[in-house]
């Protein structure tokens, strides 16, 4: 599993590619059912074509398989 700091790592790597697919949000969180951490991105509606379920980054020679998760909801308002 990957570690917080490697899915920051990915947040960033995938930062341009998930603004032009129009998400609202990307958040890095530990997994539930899960000992690692992942990417968390935000749609108002649902990717098309869908998004990879993950990414890998490379630090220094290994490189590591960070989880992606799509979460579809309406975008976040002030009250």
């Amino acid at each position: 599993m990957a570690s917080e700091k490697q899915a920051e790592l990915a947040a960033r790597k995938l930062g341009r590619t998930l603004k032009k697919r129009r998400a609202f949000a990307v958040d890095v969180r530990k997994l539930p059912r899960s000992r690692g951490f992942g990417v968390v991105v935000y749609f108002e509606k649902k990717p098309d074509p869908p998004l990879a379920k993950s990414t890998t980054v490379t630090v220094g020679e290994r490189t590591f398989r960070v989880p992606v998760r799509v979460v579809v909801t309406e975008p976040f308002r002030p009250d």
